[in-house]
């Protein structure tokens, strides 16, 4: 599917291009007219290098990267910026051939959008060469210890692959509609004067791609989140481990990846690992909202009952910063039950965490954990009031 519409957008482009090209020789040998030319010529490059990038895509061998994620990262994002880089400078091409005649003034308001959105292209390839690491976060996933999660490894890089590749797809088509709306918006000023109807169909077609594939990127972090509520933390853990060890790139980074990372230690049992990450690292306060009470959870499964109760204390003011509906709900489950735990009402707390979400195999196991710290406290104070009680 993808290869047939390379093939068509090749013709497709090799036509206009080969076009522009034919007018640009007529108007050089038959007219003598250097200037335009040479504009046409010009319009002829810029959409004619668009065609031998897609053949040369088309033909290209698939390089396979079966443990190099920063490969396949780089790879990836080159590809991507390069693709980009030659749409916007076709857009460009076609907007100067039609827009050729007109004064110089209007002729520029027409090329600055191209021009500029290369020159963002250019600067953000360059940045993302340079950008050091990930700031404090990045340096803490990176001093985990990971040894155990090795097993999963082969379907980490497999995740990491897959989501890399679909959100750099996403962003490309993002910014492939963002130059055809503006190419359109301009065709219909210059030439289209009596094809509105057309034109506003093509723009309308146009956003209702954007705003597809905006939602396509959603989804990709929201697949992420589900394999780690399916119970796959082994998985999801090397796979934030491998995008915090790269340079920082907004393509593929997400903050809610910082409370995930949480969310699976605490599941699979490495609570020290889990505090540790809120000792070495400041979380911009929603995601701390959304994390503390894994931490507080981590404490009480170490038996680190006054931090944990200090800890309760940071979550209530936290508790303020929850914006979405649903997970204010979340949050205040665990203040209903965290207030109940350390008031010594264990039987309630108890009844309150049965009242969590129970569809996914990461949240009742979340359940089990909290009736289960309940059940023990409960028992160790019973324990201790009858030992009060003999002597």
């Amino acid at each position: 599917m993808i290869k047939t519409a390379r093939i068509i957008i090749g013709c497709f482009v090799a036509v206009f291009s080969s076009f522009y090209l034919y007018n640009a020789l007529v108007l050089l040998f038959e007219y003598q007219s250097i200037n335009q030319g040479i504009l046409a010529l010009v319009c002829a490059l810029c959409v004619g290098q668009l065609f031998f990038l897609i053949f040369a895509n088309l033909f290209a061998k698939e390089k396979k990267f079966s443990e190099s994620t920063r490969k396949f990262w780089e790879m990836t994002y080159k590809k991507t910026f390069l693709t980009e880089l030659s749409i916007c400078i076709a857009c460009f091409g076609g907007t100067l051939y039609f827009s050729r005649y007109l004064p110089v003034n209007l002729l520029l308001i027409f090329l600055v959008p191209f021009l500029l959105l290369v020159l963002i292209n250019i600067f953000n390839f360059l940045k993302r060469k340079r950008n050091k690491h990930q700031a404090d976060f990045s340096v803490v996933v990176n001093g985990l210890e990971m040894s155990k999660f090795e097993n999963s490894r082969k379907n980490s890089i497999q995740l990491f692959q897959t989501y890399v590749q679909n959100r750099y797809k996403s962003h490309f088509f993002i910014f492939a509609n963002i130059n055809i709306i503006l190419l359109v918006a301009f065709l219909i000023i210059i030439v289209w004067q009596n094809l509105f109807w057309l034109s506003y169909l093509i723009l309308i077609w146009e956003v209702a791609s954007i705003i597809s594939f905006m939602k396509s990127r959603i989804k990709e972090v929201l697949r992420i989140k589900e394999k780690l509520l399916n119970g796959d933390y082994a998985e999801v853990i090397l796979f934030i481990k491998e995008i915090y060890s790269l340079p920082y790139d907004r393509t593929i980074t997400s903050q809610i990846f910082e409370e995930h990372l949480v969310f699976a230690l605490y599941h699979v049992g490495e609570y020290e690992q889990c505090i540790q990450i809120f000792e070495k690292t400041v979380f911009k306060k929603i995601i701390s909202s959304y994390a503390t009470p894994y931490r507080i959870l981590s404490l009480l499964e170490l038996n680190r009952y006054e931090d944990a109760k200090n800890a309760y204390m940071q979550f209530t003011l936290l508790n303020k910063n929850g914006r979405k509906k649903n997970r204010k709900y979340v949050l205040n489950k665990f203040d209903a039950y965290f207030a109940s735990y350390f008031a010594g009402k264990y039987e309630v707390a108890g009844k309150i965490a049965i009242t969590f979400k129970s569809k996914k195999p990461a949240q009742k196991q979340m359940i089990q954990k909290l009736q289960n710290l309940a059940t023990t406290r409960k028992k160790e104070h019973n324990k201790k009031e009858s030992d009060n009680s003999v002597d």
